[in-house]
């Protein structure tokens, strides 16, 4: 791995750590601190999300058309403003624009770093989105095991260690990766050469990945709303329910490395990688039908955690595989934007469901999305497939 690389996990690490001293705090400041209802809480999500949403399709475009440094530059900027001015007033409505504001700047900042890690270590392949989605989880991980405990002294100190986290992060990136456009100069250079679209049936390829990936982040997301209120509703505590977060992080980072053993073992490809999830993913619905005690949503967990390790590095890979030349921030953007969407809608569809018709209405509701996002996968893998072929017979036909 390149010393750049190194230095970017890491900054990956104290980005997240940041992050995570705001977004699972946001809910609970809102409903406790602020005394809005849980109605006008999921309004303000909504919009927390949307605005990361916009911010990897714009960041992805940046990365492509100025580089890495203005993206992450402009992103950490926003973010600052949005935190700054937050820390002088909490209020109600200060405290919604500007969580909005910071969600922007991260967006901005999340596609130009998994570009930039394909740009500057092309040879890791899947191996670099692996350590840049565990660097994630560990910042996460580490992030929020402390966040509560910080809160619980004073919400401005935990926003102000937000704070300092992301500058830290942007000075890490400064100094030891060094940022420059030199690969947007390169990529500009090639691009004269190349399509300016690229084949249909990738395009089409891309989009169906991209469909199955929103549809699995729709699913991942109903832990945190109607499956979280029916493990309470089991008797599992509050404290007890943090512990599957708190498994889940630490399944991810030390399991990683014995996952890849698996995969280069058994499973050769990104399709076999991503088909494995998908099947695992299934399989941890399916057994949330019979679940009832701590032990049983704990495995369910663990299954969908195995599931995630398997999806979630693959396609950003994928991805960078399918990118046209100087179009990689553009794909990194739109795969950050379909985990945004996943989370902005997926809580408010498996509201309505839960309070409508039930639980077992949502995870029936769930298999069926899984399967209908495992076929859409399964076809985009078929179509890409056929343009290699295609390109194979024409470069003989040319021969």
């Amino acid at each position: 791995m390149p010393n750049k690389v190194k230095w970017l996990v890491i900054a990956m690490v104290i980005f997240l750590m940041g992050l995570s001293f705001l977004w699972p705090l946001n809910s609970i400041y809102l409903h406790n601190e602020l005394g809005k209802s849980m109605y006008v809480t999921g309004i303000v999500l909504v919009f927390f999300n949307l605005t990361n949403l916009i911010g990897n399709f714009v960041g992805g475009w940046m990365f492509d058309k100025f580089g890495s440094k203005k993206a992450i530059s402009i992103g950490v900027t926003i973010s600052t403003i949005g935190l700054i001015s937050m820390l002088i007033d909490k209020g109600w409505p200060n405290f919604a624009v500007n969580i909005a504001v910071i969600s922007l700047g991260t967006g901005l900042v999340f596609p130009a770093m998994y570009a930039l890690a394909a740009v500057i270590w092309p040879e890791g392949g899947r191996k670099t989105f692996n350590y840049m989605y565990v660097a994630a989880n560990l910042g996460v991980a580490a992030g929020s095991s402390v966040a509560g405990i910080i809160a619980d002294i004073s919400f401005t100190y935990a926003y102000a260690a937000n704070l300092a986290l992301f500058l830290l992060f942007y000075v890490i990136m400064i100094t030891k990766v060094n940022m420059s456009s030199e690969h947007k100069k390169e990529n500009k250079q090639s691009v004269k050469g190349f399509a300016e679209r690229p084949a249909t049936n990738l395009l089409v390829s891309f989009t169906l990945l991209n469909f199955g990936y929103l549809l699995c982040w729709f699913a991942y997301v109903q832990w945190q709303t109607p499956i979280a209120t029916e493990v309470i509703k089991n008797g599992v505590s509050l404290s007890e329910y943090s512990l599957f977060w708190t498994m889940n992080g630490i399944v991810i980072v030390v399991g990683q490395p014995i996952l890849n053993k698996v995969i280069e073992k058994w499973l050769h490809s990104n399709k076999s990688q991503i088909y494995a999830g998908y099947v695992v993913f299934i399989l941890s619905v399916l057994y949330l039908f019979t679940a009832s005690s701590f032990k049983d949503f704990m495995f369910a967990m663990f299954l969908m955690t195995v599931a995630e390790m398997l999806i979630w590095p693959a396609i950003p890979a994928i991805a960078d595989k399918l990118a046209p030349v100087g179009q990689t921030g553009k794909y990194q953007g739109i795969v950050g934007a379909m985990s945004s969407a996943g989370r902005m809608f997926g809580p408010v569809v498996g509201g309505v469901i839960y309070d409508s018709k039930g639980i077992d209405a949502v995870y029936t509701f769930l298999v069926g999305l899984l399967i209908f996002g495992f076929l859409s996968v399964i076809l985009s893998f078929k179509l890409s497939e056929r343009h290699i072929k295609q390109v194979q017979i024409a470069e003989t036909t040319t021969a």
